[in-house]
């Protein structure tokens, strides 16, 4: 995430990017940061509802849900105090054959403010966010003293976020995930420590300088 004080009175719009996919996230919030944007994100459509309320971005960008019940995008826009805020859905191909719900609500796709079906370009992607950014500046964006706090919280946020990235590894011997413990130091040189492989693969350190691993036992 690029540097820029808070004190600034142009503070840069915060988008709040999500999507279950991991990579995916890592790639949408690459291209915003490079933008200039602050970015947070978000795995869960529940989750990013706290996350709007604590962060009011200028912009989310939501991807389809088919594996959980709750429509992010329509209870954004239900709701009095977010229905003004931009909402770009990222739909997979198999979303055109979708019928309207069986309560007869609008759907999610009709709902939000632009619907880009993936892959997206990321031009494509940069500039409908910008034009939609810009309408949320004079609709949505909170007043100073309520901006800066958001952009601290985006900024913790996302420092925890990289922590945790780098901490999330598979077991060298049968790939699977292993639980992170604790980050040390001996000698000068820092190590990631983990819990027995639950496959019985042993237990390991991982040496981040020479980013291999040790097996312990």
């Amino acid at each position: 995430m690029k540097s820029i004080p808070l004190e600034s009175d142009d503070l840069p719009s915060i988008v709040l990017i999500v999507d279950s996919d991991e990579r995916m996230l890592a790639s949408y919030s690459a291209q915003f940061e490079e933008a200039g944007l602050w970015v947070a994100t978000s795995s869960s459509p529940v989750e990013a509802i706290e996350a709007v309320r604590e962060l009011r971005p200028n912009l989310v960008v939501t991807t389809t849900f088919d594996d959980i019940d709750f429509d992010l995008v329509s209870t954004l826009k239900s709701d009095a105090r977010t229905t003004r805020l931009p909402v770009i859905l990222l739909t997979e191909p198999a979303d055109d054959a979708r019928t309207e719900p069986a309560d007869g609500a609008p759907s999610a796709t009709r709902l939000a403010d632009l619907c880009l079906r993936k892959p997206v370009a990321t031009r494509q992607l940069l500039d409908s966010s910008q034009q939609l950014i810009a309408r949320s500046h004079e609709s949505v964006a909170p007043p100073e003293p309520v901006a800066q706090p958001a952009h601290q919280l985006v900024r913790k946020t996302d420092e925890a976020g990289k922590r945790n990235a780098q901490t999330k590894r598979s077991c060298p011997g049968c790939g699977r995930p292993l639980e992170w413990i604790e980050r040390g130091r001996l000698n000068g040189v820092e190590y990631d420590y983990y819990r027995w492989c639950g496959a019985g693969c042993g237990l390991y350190c991982y040496e981040r300088r020479a980013e291999t691993w040790i097996k312990l036992a």
